[in-house]
């Protein structure tokens, strides 16, 4: 997703550029529970879209927990960013303790469990820091994450419009990937039949897409199901805050080496669940048409799959 900052998916500086004038400027609350500039996936989009919106002249009250050392690289690059970072409020929600219950749980769900009943608790406490601190006259209350359906927002309840996403969440593996996922694929099971199937159905979750102003979602399936749980026009979007000349389509260039074959880049964390081995397998396809594609992988993680037998099992 969104690259930690400092990278060339972030702007160049704030030198080299300035807030948009606060012609039509809001003020927003972007209730992001996981942040951090520093990072990339979850965090750094929900870092992205404040940044984005702020560079846009809007002033964002950012709700978010501490986690790591996410809230100084907040701090830090609210400093670098100048002017920009000056129209960026950080609040800090603390997540509530651990639950006495999750102990009781089999062992392959007290993680999901954990981390569901941390988000839910902190999603409470959100709206009565919003209150205490003057938020619920807000112009927006824009929800960026976690950037799942599950859970709704309770935000809801504090009086501005809502923007619920950009959220996915509602897409699930095709049973013809088992094959290339393994043990993962039980994972993706009990994910499918909890998240996206048990949990989107909570009542929290159907308030908030009925009573959102917006609805966003990042893909088909899950726009499908929030139209299942009752939201008529879910609207689709990238996930991230992108700068907008990222968005601009470069000038063509004519290929330095003509006839070069293609290069197939890999990025993300290599886990079983994303099915890694079906993407080596898509590449080796390219040879039908092109000869010995290039490979190229970056990514962290263990993968529970047996990667020494790839090269030679990919027919």
């Amino acid at each position: 997703m969104t690259a930690p900052a400092g990278t060339s998916a972030h702007h160049a500086g704030p030198a080299q550029q300035s807030p948009r004038p606060g012609v039509g400027a809001l003020r927003i609350v972007l209730a992001s529970y996981a942040c951090d500039p520093s990072r990339g996936t979850e965090p750094g989009m929900g870092w992205a879209w404040a940044e984005a919106l702020a560079r846009r002249g809007h002033t964002v009250e950012l709700l978010t927990r501490p986690h790591g050392d996410n809230t100084r690289h907040i701090v830090r690059r609210i400093e670098a960013l100048g002017p920009v970072g000056r129209r960026i409020r950080p609040h800090v929600v603390p997540v509530p303790p651990r639950p006495w219950w999750i102990r009781l749980l089999p062992s392959f769900l007290r993680g999901q469990a954990l981390e569901f009943a941390r988000y839910d608790g902190w999603q409470r406490r959100a709206p009565e820091h919003a209150r205490r601190h003057g938020l619920g006259g807000a112009d927006v209350v824009h929800r960026v994450s976690y950037g799942s359906l599950v859970g709704g927002s309770a935000l809801r309840r504090l009086g501005p419009p809502l923007v619920f996403g950009p959220v996915g969440g509602g897409q699930t593996a095709p049973r013809s990937h088992r094959r290339w996922m393994g043990p993962a694929y039980f994972q993706e099971v009990v994910r499918e039949l909890l998240w996206v199937r048990g949990m989107s159905l909570r009542p929290a979750c159907r308030a908030t897409l009925r009573g959102a102003a917006e609805v966003l979602t990042t893909n088909q399936d899950t726009a499908r199901r929030a139209r299942r749980l009752g939201r008529t026009d879910p609207r689709m979007v990238l996930s991230d805050g992108v700068p907008d000349e990222l968005l601009k389509e470069p000038p063509w260039q004519a290929p330095a080496r003509p006839g070069r074959p293609p290069t197939v880049l890999w990025v993300g964390r290599f886990t079983a669940i994303k099915a890694p081995q079906l993407a080596l397998r898509a590449s080796r396809c390219c040879r039908t048409r092109f000869p010995a594609p290039a490979w190229r992988c970056s990514g962290t993680a263990r993968c529970a799959t047996n990667w020494s037998g790839w090269p030679g099992g990919w027919g």
